[in-house]
């Protein structure tokens, strides 16, 4: 309970760091962002990796938060190990993504570029990889999941794509 009151306080910390960063907020929108438009996200997802089964877990915990996480099945106990914590704020017009990695201490911050009833847009110029998460709903039951960016140790852009299916 402690670390989630701990994760919280650090989310609207980092949260307020970027709306009010000039550097970020010089980049130009075209649109108010809410989250009304990506309700299709919530749910469970599952992307089926041969060596181990992903999955993300989305619920909406307020009118202006969905909170997530991204997780594997270990083959051997079929153990859920958790890859990150995620979580989609709306704050003023600007909504955020925040990714925290067990062995990060802090969560990487990106804002939404674009939101519409497909596809929304997650960005953050100064992070290697991903600098760019895609979203996008292919039908009802599907959806793909774009990371773009650059790779940390080769410096050459590196592109992932997550083809994920509703499974609740």
């Amino acid at each position: 309970m402690k670390k989630n009151h701990i994760l919280t306080k650090l989310t609207i910390l980092f949260v307020l760091t970027l709306v009010l960063t000039p550097s970020i907020n010089s980049i130009a929108y075209s649109q108010e962002l809410k989250l009304e438009g990506i309700e299709w996200l919530l749910g469970i997802w599952h992307f089926d990796e041969e060596t181990s089964p992903m999955y993300e877990m989305w619920k909406r915990t307020s009118d202006k938060t969905f909170e997530g996480v991204a997780y594997n099945l270990e083959q051997k106990g079929m153990e859920e190990k958790e890859v990150e914590a995620l979580r989609i704020l709306e704050v003023g017009e600007s909504v955020f993504y925040l990714a925290k990695l067990p062995q990060n201490e802090f969560p990487t911050i990106f804002r939404a570029t674009k939101i519409d009833k497909k596809k929304v847009v997650f960005e953050n110029p100064f992070h290697d990889f991903p600098r760019k998460i895609t979203y996008m709903k292919l039908d009802p039951d599907k959806m793909r999941a774009t990371l773009e960016g650059f790779d940390s140790k080769t410096g050459q852009p590196k592109t992932l794509e997550l083809n994920y299916r509703r499974v609740g």
